[in-house]
């Protein structure tokens, strides 16, 4: 994301302000994409501790849901890598 927009950038203002918003920016992402992830494991290990679910179909329910949010964080994750390895700041 950020050599794409320090491309278009560069030919609207300075360079120093585009190089500050894009990391800014950056920044930015990186937060929200590690608060993402400390919800959905916080939310995991909510589903995980359920004790109300006393009956077969509850008890799959709050497991596949846990799962599901364990599925979230690591995707969250992985892609934070992936656009590292693309170039792009580790978020």
């Amino acid at each position: 994301m950020t050599s794409r927009f320090l491309e278009l950038a560069r030919s609207v203002v300075p360079e120093d302000l585009a190089s500050g918003v894009a990391d800014l920016l950056t920044k930015q992402v990186a937060d929200e994409r590690r608060r993402c992830v400390e919800i959905c494991r916080s939310r995991a290990e909510l589903w995980r501790r359920t004790p109300s679910a006393r009956a077969a179909f509850a008890r799959e329910e709050a497991r596949a849901r846990a799962n599901e949010a364990t599925y979230l964080a690591d995707l969250i994750e992985s892609d934070c890598r992936i656009a590292a390895q693309d170039g792009e700041p580790a978020n």
